[in-house]
């Protein structure tokens, strides 16, 4: 018998701060800020350990760690404003970053557990009589 899946969906990081100022900034030349800002984007998991420094890597880390997925599924999941369920891997220009921090999300459990989803908050509240 197989070990149970466990999967970390991990909270976003903030980029209100001091750090998310200098990755945003139109002037700022370090190389992720300009991989931001190329047509690819740049991976979410390194923009998020980028804006917190450590408390996002250490939760990355961990993930990667300690996470057991299914076949088709990642261990680790960053949990996005209006975008879903993001792989750390997945690539997010300037424009798709903005797009999610504007985002509002509502995450639910469905009857299949091998499956997440995920049900804008917009849609929710259209959903209501």
């Amino acid at each position: 018998m197989s070990e149970p899946a466990q999967i970390f969906l991990l909270s976003p990081a903030n980029l209100g701060g001091r750090r998310g100022a200098m990755l945003l900034d139109p002037s700022s030349q370090f190389p992720l800020a300009r991989e931001l800002r190329s047509a690819q984007g740049a991976e979410l998991g390194e923009l998020f350990s980028f804006v917190s420094s450590l408390y996002f890597r250490g939760k990355l880390a961990y993930a990667h760690a300690f996470g057991r997925a299914s076949v088709g599924q990642e261990a680790a999941y960053v949990i996005s404003a209006g975008g879903g369920l993001c792989r750390p891997e997945d690539r997010f220009s300037l424009e798709r970053l903005g797009d999610m921090s504007r985002g509002a999300l509502l995450l639910r459990a469905v009857r299949d557990r091998d499956e997440l989803a995920y049900v804008p908050v917009e849609a929710r509240r259209q959903r209501r009589p």
